[in-house]
């Protein structure tokens, strides 16, 4: 591992921990960094305890790993955690600690990169620097364009994912007309992050799930969740 991670469990009390999250989306975010960061480390302890460097942002400042079984096979010898990689010797690998082994196979996990094949780089290329778009899916320049889940929230992704697709249907639809200064609020986003994260190319599309969520459905009315029965044909 490059960095020290912190380690989230799925689920706290037998409830998802973006569910108990969700609970504390009311309070700012330094309050809420400060509490899970308190909740995370009543239940796992400090990650030195496990071989693992302990984080050196703020809660948010960089993605979390979520899983619950990292942990306990650590403890249990099943996984040996490393730290980064200096070089590569034939099968030799050298580590920036000055430790070295022999390993057959290496898996690079090197995590998501945002890469559109069907457009020319000239075109749109988010693969480095910063998106400028609006709710991270309108661009300010192209209009047909429409972007629907490409953000990294610290939540759940499929609720903003359909807020998303929902706007985008009013406006196909005639119902709702996308602002006038497009490019000012784009540039807005990229500036006034939810949060202020480590620069690399991983953490440019980053949102907090809440605020981001209540930003979307801004945008659409009131009565947008049907109340009333829904039949579908098959």
């Amino acid at each position: 591992m490059r960095r020290g991670y912190r380690i989230i469990p799925k689920f706290v009390l037998g409830t998802p921990s973006d569910v108990v999250a969700h609970r504390t989306a009311w309070l700012p975010i330094r309050v809420r960094q400060f509490l899970n960061d308190f909740l995370i480390g009543t239940l796992n302890g400090k990650n030195t305890l496990y071989g693992l460097e302990e984080p050196k942002t703020k809660f948010g400042e960089t993605h979390p790993t979520i899983n619950d079984e990292l942990l306990y096979k650590i403890r249990h010898g099943k996984v040996h955690p490393k730290g980064d990689i200096e070089r590569f010797e034939g099968k030799t690998v050298h580590f920036k600690d000055g430790t070295s082994e022999e390993f057959d196979t290496v898996v690079a996990c090197t995590g998501f990169w945002l890469v559109h094949p069907f457009f020319k780089k000239e075109f749109i290329n988010y693969a480095e620097g910063p998106v400028p778009l609006w709710l991270r899916m309108f661009h300010p320049d192209h209009e047909p364009l429409y972007f629907v889940g490409m953000f990294q929230p610290l939540g759940c992704i499929w609720p903003g994912a359909e807020l998303q697709a929902k706007i985008i249907a009013r406006e196909l639809s005639g119902q709702w007309q996308r602002p006038k200064n497009l490019r000012e609020l784009s540039e807005r986003e990229v500036n006034h992050p939810d949060f202020k994260q480590i620069n690399t190319p991983r953490h440019t599309i980053t949102v907090d799930a809440h605020r981001f969520f209540k930003r979307l459905r801004k945008e659409l009315p009131k009565n947008w969740v049907s109340k009333g029965e829904v039949k579908t044909r098959i």
